[in-house]
């Protein structure tokens, strides 16, 4: 199976090729294209980022036809990934399903959403009342078939309500060397966590990383005098 995306860009109109699962890629360069993102390989990250923010422009930009086609794809890297639900971008998965067709699983999800979500590297724009919206006013569509996958289900999600303060211990300070160096480019106040090893080599986080190869394998804290 093909898929052919056409590209409008100032400098470009042109097709180009795209065979699944890459239906959403995040660089196209002059000789290749790159399925993606800087702070991290897993797929739901470069779905995810494609699709933010959730505002009314959004319903032109989504194709039901090519949400139909990458729904199953993101459902799949969501499923059982702990950081697409505690980072947010379940937030997002969720509205292409409710993109395409099922506008009630959706919402049931983000009832059940911790405030904190929303103060995420997915999560972070979004509000409850904004997702509420947007999953509810999807337009009517034929609902896309789910029995050969679900949506993620999100037991760590649900947890999270009244949860007590977030466990940072599996990202210890920062040392003295990681706070001066040129890998520090993070802002202490917003987003202290620093990943030091893995495909997010570099990248920061309001909350503590969630620890795996796909995308962060291990963190430390910064503080406020560490620079």
């Amino acid at each position: 199976m093909e898929r052919k995306n056409k590209i409008h860009t100032p400098l470009i109109s042109e097709y180009i090729i795209i065979c699944p699962p890459f239906l959403s890629l995040t660089f196209y360069l002059q000789t290749m294209v790159q399925f993606q993102t800087w702070f991290g390989a897993a797929p739901y990250l470069a779905y995810g980022i494609q699709l933010l923010p959730l505002t009314p422009i959004s319903e032109r930009r989504d194709e039901i036809g090519w949400a139909k086609q990458l729904y199953p794809s993101f459902a799949e890297s969501c499923h059982g990934a702990k950081g697409c639900d505690d980072e947010g971008w379940g937030v997002l998965q969720h509205a292409i399903l409710a993109t395409v067709g099922h506008p009630e699983k959706a919402i049931a999800y983000a009832e059940f959403l911790s405030e904190d979500v929303f103060e995420t590297a997915g999560g972070n724009g979004h509000s409850l009342t904004n997702t509420i919206w947007y999953y509810s006013t999807r337009p009517k569509t034929e609902p896309l078939e789910l029995s050969s996958f679900a949506p993620t289900q999100s037991p760590n999600v649900v947890a999270q309500k009244g949860r007590s303060p977030i466990d940072a211990s599996h990202c210890p300070q920062c040392t003295l060397d990681i706070c001066k160096g040129s890998l520090n480019q993070c802002p202490v106040i917003s987003a202290p966590y620093l990943c030091i090893d893995g495909p997010a080599l570099g990248g920061c986080s309001t909350e503590p990383w969630v620890l795996n190869t796909a995308v962060c394998k291990k963190c430390c804290q910064l503080y406020v005098d560490c620079r």
